[in-house]
């Protein structure tokens, strides 16, 4: 899932905040 959320993020992207 592509949310605005910092471990979401991890997931999704592999980018993070």
């Amino acid at each position: 899932l592509l949310i605005e959320n910092p471990v979401q993020r991890l997931g999704a992207t592999g980018a993070g905040e």
